[in-house]
């Protein structure tokens, strides 16, 4: 079993709740953080109202180092835990909760527990940090239909996985990760996007990408236009060919990006949104 203290906010603030056999998201226990933190808590709201420091390990703090060893203690005690059978399901989820909303999961250790009850720690990837200033809990991760979506998108890659998720889930790391440059991420997820809404395609890539792509995101309220999402393309092939784009790439565009490279990648598992599919859907919808 690995236990897994993550940091997300929840509207209905539930006690536990069960994605799959063997695998669950539930509220940490005062044993659990005064073991691995070395806290006694008092939560508000899902925040520490007060909390009082014991001896002990604090998990999160011992396992950076450098830089990241400084702005740690911004990092609240965890509200909730996520309990698993095996790692790979348990990566899995955190892969699906970064497809629903990645900016306000924190889940960087594990302790894996046996049956022989030896203990040792398991990491995961580099993402689990992506943007600190978005870890308030204003910008709460899970609500009833964010958890309806999450068990569907985890059903699904579990079930039926598209042949290249391994492959998009690598990719979603690099994209992410904020000690990576900017202009890499951002031609990296127009890069992945391209692969899933014009995959195998032939000539005129760049409009099929921009008509196909910013199709799919006003099915999920996205006011996205033609323009911009050929504006991206450009953007990304002026990166590929000569390291700079031709729009400046601010914080809030690559933000924009990555929501919705998140939201094509949820589009093409459960919607099986591939190339061919949404062009039949486009030519549906003009009756031709």
């Amino acid at each position: 079993m690995i236990i897994a203290p993550v940091l997300l906010y929840s509207d209905n603030d539930f006690d536990e709740l069960v994605i799959a056999d063997g695998l669950k998201i539930r509220k940490i226990t005062e044993e659990e953080l005064l073991k691995l933190f070395g806290v006694k808590v008092w939560f508000e709201n899902q925040l520490p109202k007060n909390k009082k420091t014991k001896h002990g390990f604090n998990l999160w703090r011992n396992f950076f180092s450098g830089p990241l060893s400084r702005i740690i203690n911004i990092f609240s005690a965890p509200y909730y835990l996520i309990e698993s059978k095996n790692y790979e399901i348990l990566d899995d989820l955190l892969f699906c909760i970064r497809i629903i909303n990645p900016w306000n999961i924190f889940c960087p250790i594990g302790i894996e527990i046996t049956n022989n009850n030896k203990v040792s720690s398991c990491y995961f990837y580099p993402n689990s940090i992506t943007d600190l200033k978005k870890h308030q809990k204003d910008n709460r991760i899970l609500s009833c239909n964010d958890i309806e979506r999450l068990i569907t998108f985890f059903e699904t890659i579990r079930n039926n996985p598209p042949g290249n998720i391994k492959i998009i889930k690598r990719r979603l790391i690099t994209i992410v990760n904020k000690s990576i440059d900017k202009n890499f991420r951002y031609a990296e997820a127009v890069g992945l996007m391209e692969s899933i809404v014009s995959s195998n395609d032939q000539g005129e890539l760049s409009f099929k990408f921009s008509l196909y792509s910013s199709y799919i995101l006003s099915k999920y309220g996205n006011n996205t236009s033609f323009k911009e999402m050929y504006q991206a393309y450009t953007d990304r092939s002026s990166i590929l060919h000569t390291g700079k784009a031709k729009k400046e790439i601010t914080d809030q565009r690559l933000e924009k990006i990555i929501e919705y490279c998140q939201k094509i990648i949820y589009s093409s598992v459960v919607e099986s949104c591939t190339s061919k599919k949404v062009k039949e859907m486009l030519l549906n919808e003009l009756g031709i």
